[in-house]
């Protein structure tokens, strides 16, 4: 099987994805859904992926500022093979 190619995405761009609930979960989710005035499901993930992701900013930031690192001493060690 091919690796997946992985492509950045753009800010406030809109990605579409298939997500595999346990069906408990899913009828869970569809409730709650429904619940909420003029709620969706798609409304409850996004709120609660946005609230996932605010709670672990700290956690993004560094694993993003590792990730610059690394790349910067790649391209360093890249053009020392230049040499």
């Amino acid at each position: 099987m091919a690796p997946r190619k992985t492509v950045a995405a753009e800010p406030g761009g809109l990605h579409k994805t298939t997500i595999n609930f346990p069906t408990d979960l899913y009828e869970d989710l569809r409730l709650l859904a429904a619940l909420e005035p003029g709620g969706s499901m798609n409304a409850l993930l996004e709120k609660a992926a946005r609230d996932f992701v605010e709670r672990e900013r700290e956690t993004l930031h560094e694993m993003k500022r590792l990730a610059a690192k690394r790349e910067v001493r790649a391209k360093a060690a890249e053009g020392k093979r230049g040499r």
